[in-house]
């Protein structure tokens, strides 16, 4: 073979490519392992909920890409433009054909604007902000503690989305800055969500409905943001079952692009037809193996199965997807199987976090005994987790092949 051919291509330096192409490294150094990736930095986007609600620096969020990559891995600093599954050839933007014997498609999702119309450009005036950029979680920060009054929505994507709670994470810490500054009474906290509920799981459910009716949020369900007109202040949302639209008009507006899988991916018949979410790459819900093609794999938020895109749902795919194609390539078994699991620390203030952890079809799943800490209920602890322990974590653990679930 050639020396664009590898035992193992991974595609995407994200979270899940890197923490993938580490515990790789970690558990074999037999094998030849290629990444794609074109950016220059990495980031730890869990974070920046914490950048919008003033406790985190954003440069503390982003660390130069190659000192991620493994020693032993070769980087490909540049785009995938086309997967061919049929003859296992991957083609980058500058022309290089690179094959496989495995693939890991660990390419994420982007964020496609012209969805709703007018959202990007609502984003560069002074009144909208999205903490799912680098670039504008610093701004939400400020239109938040300069907020002077009046109407603050709070938008989900209709699409599948990066970590189902941001959007209710960042509207509690509004609340709270609001009330300290002294105009939560002018204000009104609203929340527009294709949902049925703030979160779907038993337990936690009821604590996040009632800490959002505790702070007087006013919640409308089942509403698809259709446009927004930021020349008026204006958005438009549409009720998912009657049709009726309604308007609204804002102060302060925060936005969450659609999401979906970059356009080689959800362009490509061949790996999405079939998939139990629409566009998304189409593996089985439990060994993420592409059902049509065998060698190929996906890892994180690309997966077209019903799980909470998170990090923490990433680390219990990579060992489970590593190991499985070890196990091909030496000719033994892996069986052990990703059972949808997801965390979520769900910030419902400062220093209050509600730890939600749960499997498939929503079923509560808690690493702490109940005796031990009751994480349905806000915590100091869990706020530690989320601010202190967690990006240690990843920094130092993770992306480097350590504390994946295997």
């Amino acid at each position: 073979m050639g020396a664009n051919h590898f035992n193992v291509l991974i595609l995407g330096g994200g979270t899940g490519g890197l923490s993938a192409a580490a515990f790789l490294m970690r558990n074999s150094r037999k094998y030849s392992v290629g990444l794609v990736e074109p950016s220059e930095w990495h980031y730890y986007q869990p974070a920046w909920t914490l950048v919008g609600g003033g406790v985190y620096s954003a440069e503390a969020t982003r660390r130069p890409q190659k000192d991620f990559i493994p020693e032993g891995v070769t980087w490909f600093k540049e785009k995938v433009i086309k997967i061919d599954p049929h003859n296992r050839v991957v083609t980058t933007e500058s022309g290089k054909d690179l094959t496989y014997d495995y693939l890991i498609v660990a390419t994420g999702v982007e964020y496609v604007y012209d969805w709703t119309p007018g959202l990007k450009e609502a984003l560069d005036t002074p009144y909208a902000s999205s903490n799912y950029l680098f670039n504008y979680a610093p701004k939400t920060w400020e239109l938040l503690r300069n907020f002077k009054g009046g109407k603050a929505l709070f938008t989900v994507p209709h699409t599948p989305y990066k970590c189902g709670a941001g959007p209710m994470k960042i509207m509690f810490l509004a609340d709270e800055v609001f009330r300290k500054n002294g105009v939560r009474e002018k204000s009104e906290v609203v929340l527009y969500t294709p949902g049925t509920v703030y979160f779907g799981v038993p337990g936690f459910k009821e604590t996040i409905t009632e800490i959002a009716n505790q702070k007087g949020i006013k919640g409308n369900f089942l509403y698809k943001l259709v446009e927004v007109k930021p020349d008026v202040r204006g958005a438009t949302f549409e009720h998912l079952e009657t049709g009726e639209r309604v308007e609204e008009e804002y102060d302060f507006i925060h936005l969450v692009p659609p999401q979906a899988p970059h356009l080689f991916i959800r362009e490509n018949n061949d790996l999405v037809e079939g998939a139990e979410q629409p566009g998304f790459l189409n593996v089985d819900r439990y060994t993420l193996q592409h059902k049509k093609f065998h060698d190929i794999y996906g890892v994180g938020d690309v997966c077209g199965v019903p799980f909470a895109k998170s990090g923490a749902a990433i680390r219990k795919h990579v060992g489970k997807v590593v190991k499985r194609i070890l196990a091909s390539l030496e000719g033994t078994q892996y069986d052990k199987k990703y059972d949808g699991y997801a965390g979520c620390p769900f910030i419902v203030g400062y220093g209050k976090v509600v730890m939600a952890e749960f499997l498939y079809d929503n079923v509560p799943a808690p690493s702490f005994p109940r005796w031990l800490i009751d994480t349905r209920k806000p915590s100091y602890l869990m706020w530690l987790l989320k601010t202190k322990f967690l990006p240690w974590m990843y920094w130092n653990k993770m992306l480097k092949g350590k504390m994946i679930d295997a």
